[in-house]
């Protein structure tokens, strides 16, 4: 029978042994997981947050409503860690969409995975007489020397994906534009800790140069603490720098299935890291399943495979995040207060990824639109 997003179906499993079972199959969003009478509190409790996850996220637009007319002509700059990872480039192209929208100029400045680019990329904004900066996923204490520059120029900054959104502000930030990286942390346990029914065994590759993964690991060892403290564990936690991942991601995934052969599910904390960890999965056919972070089509299109990576904690449209950025931005250039940008997660299973990625945020189809019209423009 056919299923909607609210549907569940209830079947009784008749044991071998003779002995009867209770089984329910819900399904909601699109994702399925076997509850059993035997599931654990903290197991009904991750699936019940993962049931929520999968639902489709809102498109809430920052308020209040302002004019960006005065700003045309500004110059605004995007400082990115590094251009080749593609979730970074997708901010960057809605950033720069976001920007000529509203009638500013906007300079995309690629820091190539190296801190001295980085601060490198401050220091030219300033001397070039930017209005505004984003540091995108750069912690401003790696950039502190012309971060200070900028604040005795009284040109605003605001980091973006450099911890959560409520965090204090470091000294010459005025404001963050981020999803809450510890609560993606939580989603990717719960969701393993659900499709395991509690048996969990993980590794984690991270990279600990970026602060959203110190915090998303943080966040993933709560849950598992809280959720599964007996039956789940962490085998490894791999910390590999960005400009290693290439170099270094496939031998050590290599290592790690060696090394732990009753080891479950990978987790890459970026997406970028799956498309170096999972030729090692499938040159020797292990059934290790891969959740990642970010939301990113190439991975999404790995789940709509039904190949290697089984789900994802998406970010909202990448593009969005730019745009975001851009609203932020034009809020402090005239002094006004910084305001949350509501930027949710959503995690995407084969069942409710869809064949392509063009629903795949139905409540934010026109999320263009509604900053414009935010804006006045």
């Amino acid at each position: 029978m056919p299923l909607n997003k609210t549907s569940f179906v209830r079947r009784s499993v008749v044991l071998a042994t003779g002995a009867s079972l209770l089984v329910s199959v819900f399904v909601t969003g699109g994702s399925s997981f076997a509850a059993t009478t035997t599931s654990s509190p903290g197991v009904r409790a991750a699936r019940a947050a993962v049931l929520a996850a999968e639902k489709p996220i809102r498109f809430t637009a920052a308020s209040p409503k302002f004019s960006m007319s005065t700003l045309a002509g500004k110059s605004v700059w995007y400082i990115a860690p590094t251009m080749s990872v593609p979730f970074i480039a997708a901010i960057a192209a809605g950033f720069k969409a976001a920007g000529e929208a509203a009638g500013l100029k906007v300079t995309i400045f690629d820091g190539q995975g190296n801190v001295n680019t980085w601060n490198q990329g401050v220091s030219e904004a300033v001397s070039q007489g930017a209005s505004g900066i984003v540091l995108q996923g750069i912690s401003p204490s790696l950039v502190s020397g012309p971060l200070a520059q900028a604040v005795a120029a009284k040109i605003p900054v605001i980091d973006s994906l450099t911890g959560n959104p409520k965090d204090a502000l470091p000294t010459g930030i005025l404001a963050h534009v981020s999803v809450d990286y510890t609560f993606g942390g939580k989603l990717l346990a719960d969701w393993m800790i659900a499709d395991s029914n509690g048996h969990a065994h993980v590794v984690i590759f991270t990279s600990s140069v970026y602060t959203i993964y110190v915090k998303m690991l943080a966040g993933f060892k709560a849950e598992f603490r809280k959720r599964c403290p007996k039956t789940c564990r962490i085998d490894a936690v791999e910390d590999v720098p960005p400009t290693n991942w290439a170099t270094q991601l496939g031998t050590i995934a290599s290592t790690q299935l060696s090394r732990h052969p009753d080891v479950n599910y990978f987790v890459p904390v970026a997406d970028a890291m799956v498309t170096y960890i999972a030729p090692s999965l499938t040159q020797v056919k292990s059934r290790v399943k891969i959740i990642s972070h970010d939301g990113v089509t190439t991975n999404l299109d790995l789940i709509r495979s039904g190949k290697t990576q089984q789900a994802d904690v998406s970010n909202p449209p990448t593009a969005a995040m730019g745009w975001a950025e851009v609203d932020e931005l034009g809020r402090l250039m005239q002094d006004l207060k910084p305001v949350f940008e509501n930027l949710p997660q959503q995690i995407f299973v084969r069942a409710n990824v869809g064949k392509n990625d063009k629903n795949l945020f139905p409540y934010f189809s026109n999320f263009a639109a509604g900053f414009k019209t935010n804006w006045g423009v």
